[in-house]
């Protein structure tokens, strides 16, 4: 006979069901009181709330995702060096380290390209796209950081494939 304990977070009732019958018992000891107002963080609302700003956070992230490929041709060049690299994973059967260092690469490239576009965005809407010097800089300075990621990449690509290929 099997028993299961649910707990309703709205009303604060514990039900217990055994087989087809479902029989409602209020919470009599102080310690239920205190183990569902701690699964509960107190306020059902504000449970809710907050799943809702994750959820929110999530569909802004993929927006995000959205203008960089977007708006960024370079982030699209990127996506297909990252297509062929992780097919010719497939095809070559590289080993667990070896994923992990392609996909850590990956994501390495994609998010210094997302932070340059952000910089770049951020700074051709500050100086309205005049051309100033700090912010000429500024842009250089992300575009080299993304350069260099995207060299490191193709060191570990080079490093992986290459032994596979010849």
């Amino acid at each position: 006979m099997a028993i299961i304990l649910f707990i309703f977070p709205p009303s604060y009732e514990i039900i217990l069901a055994r087989r087809d019958k479902y029989c409602k018992f209020e919470y009599g000891f102080p310690i239920w009181k205190w183990i569902v107002n701690r699964l509960i963080n107190k306020s059902v609302n504000h449970k809710m709330s907050y799943i809702k700003k994750r959820i929110q956070s999530f569909a802004y992230a993929f927006r995000g995702l959205y203008f960089l490929f977007k708006e960024a041709p370079n982030a699209l060049i990127h996506l297909i060096a990252a297509i062929i690299a992780i097919s010719s994973g497939f095809i070559y059967k590289i080993s667990y380290n070896e994923w992990l260092a392609i996909i850590i690469v990956i994501g390495a490239v994609f998010s210094m390209e997302a932070i340059n576009t952000a910089l770049e965005r951020l700074s051709d809407y500050t100086c309205n796209k005049e051309i100033h010097p700090a912010i000429k800089k500024v842009k250089d300075l992300s575009a080299a950081a993304v350069l260099i990621v995207a060299v490191a990449a193709l060191a570990v690509g080079i490093t992986i494939f290459l032994p596979k290929i010849f």
